[in-house]
């Protein structure tokens, strides 16, 4: 569980979060005690129906720095049963968009269910997207802020998430970039996409080695943040868990 920051226990230290076995995660807020954010698992085969370490961790993350979210606008993708994309929704961001595959209607049905649980459907949004499909949806989504949880699961996804994340950064320096095309052609210089990231939490497996190639060719670079879970014990496989944003990379880079 997530107290208030100003909670105090009898010895006046902050105490300290608390898991439960019903999922919720609770966060702070300035007038109630806790806030729950209530998750609804489904005993079925698709792994979009468990929250993962990797969502909690991220989830945590969130808790600890609201600023990152608050009054922006959010996509989750891959958010499975939404946990950090409904956190987000409660402390703060102006919108969130949970997305997932549209191969997995169930998973799409339970994120509608779980946003009414929670009473945060008008702020949440839920729709299908597959990664590495550019289709007019996708591009309107104009997100300031991409998360996700353990979406480096199978390699065959790594490239067209990167696409699909490359495609947001694109936009935003189109949308957002003070420089002329004819400046940047003569200077040869990159805009930086207007400050948008990605923040994602994945489990260090054998084939993730594998995503430094493909950053270096959609132009990316990946930063470890420095994060210590304010309660790792609840967090299983804590030390395998890597909490990493992605960024456009800043360098110079002719432009044809």
């Amino acid at each position: 569980r997530f107290p208030l920051k100003d909670d105090k226990n009898s010895s006046g230290k902050t105490e300290a979060p608390r898991s439960s076995g019903d999922r919720s995660v609770p966060a702070a807020d300035a007038k109630v005690s806790f806030i729950d954010v209530t998750i609804q698992e489904m005993m079925l085969g698709d792994y979009g129906l468990y929250v993962w370490p990797s969502a909690i961790m991220l989830a945590d993350f969130i808790y600890q720095n609201p600023e990152q979210i608050r009054g922006k606008r959010i996509l989750e993708l891959g958010a499975g049963t939404g946990l950090p994309g409904i956190l987000c929704a409660k402390l703060g961001a102006q919108q969130v968009i949970l997305t997932d595959s549209g191969d997995s209607a169930h998973v799409l049905k339970n994120l509608r269910q779980v946003t009414k649980m929670n009473g945060v459907d008008e702020r949440c949004r839920v729709q299908e997207l597959v990664w590495g499909d550019f289709n007019k949806a996708a591009l309107d989504l104009k997100p300031e802020l991409v998360i996700g949880a353990d979406v480096f699961y199978r390699t065959e996804d790594f490239e067209d998430i990167l696409a699909t994340v490359g495609c947001y950064f694109r936009l935003r320096i189109e949308g957002g970039a003070s420089t002329t095309t004819k400046d940047r052609k003569r200077s040869g210089a990159l805009p930086k996409p207007a400050g948008l990231k990605f923040i994602t939490v994945f489990q260090n497996r054998s084939n993730t080695v594998g995503l430094s190639p493909l950053l270096e060719h959609w132009r990316m670079s990946m930063s470890v943040i420095p994060f210590e879970p304010a309660s790792s014990e609840s967090i299983p496989d804590r030390r395998s868990l890597c909490l990493v944003c992605i960024e456009r990379n800043d360098r110079q880079l002719p432009i044809a």
